[in-house]
């Protein structure tokens, strides 16, 4: 078991290598890039490119559900100035959008679930238009999708667990046309956001790299999703 002290040492460690390493790859002046320290070099990147540095708000837990003024204060004086939802806290869009105000921050890219939700909070299989709408409201611009869904004609003996394990379980069980029905799905969504003025995108785990008799869950999603949506 690593310490917490440790823990965090470690976690920002690997934060600015691969901060680092990025901006040397991306860099148009790759060798004034070599010359600068790891820090300078990635704040030299992110400025460069005008980039502002964001924060999934997932990686915070409950935080955000048990005080989310506070939690947000605190991100805000941390220094992020953008923020990208993973659900809505059982808050309604216009409150979402006053406390993200209320702390400086924009809120530019929001994880919604390939399910069914509910009234108060719709996700990409129910009505899209209200999905949109939500969006707007709460200033994002970019609508993801934060994972994959069991398809229906897929029987388990027993339901997949919840997280990591259970993606894993279902990947497993898909088929190359369960895959290419997937990029099917996302595209007709993509297409809808995009005509709502949103972006649309996927977020993969590594389970779409999983090794198949065929191409990987991945490959078949590139070459099947329209990247113009």
């Amino acid at each position: 078991m690593i310490c917490p002290s440790r823990r965090r040492f470690l976690q920002g460690s690997c934060a600015l290598g691969a901060a680092s390493s990025l901006a040397a790859c991306m860099s148009p002046e790759p060798r004034d890039s070599a010359r600068l320290s790891p820090k300078a070099a990635a704040k030299a990147f992110f400025a460069r490119n005008n980039l502002p540095i964001g924060i999934q708000l997932y990686t915070l837990g409950d935080l955000v559900r048990t005080d989310m003024a506070g939690t947000l204060k605190q991100v805000s004086a941390t220094g992020y100035r953008s923020v990208e939802l993973a659900g809505y806290y059982g808050k309604r869009p216009t409150e979402l959008r006053a406390a993200f105000d209320a702390a400086g921050l924009t809120c530019t890219s929001a994880h919604i679930g390939l399910q069914k939700g509910t009234d108060a909070e719709p996700k990409l299989l129910d009505d899209l238009g209200r999905v949109a709408a939500d969006a707007h409201v709460i200033g994002a611009m970019h609508v993801i999708a934060p994972a994959l869904a069991a398809p229906a004609d897929i029987k388990f003996n027993s339901p997949p667990p919840p997280g990591a394990a259970g993606l894993a379980k279902v990947a497993q069980a898909m088929t190359e046309s369960h895959w290419k029905a997937l990029a099917a799905q996302l595209n007709t969504i993509g297409a809808r956001m995009q005509a709502e003025g949103l972006g649309f995108g996927y977020h993969n785990h590594n389970v779409e790299f999983f090794p198949a008799a065929g191409p990987t869950g991945f490959e078949i999603l590139m070459k099947e999703t329209d990247p113009k949506l």
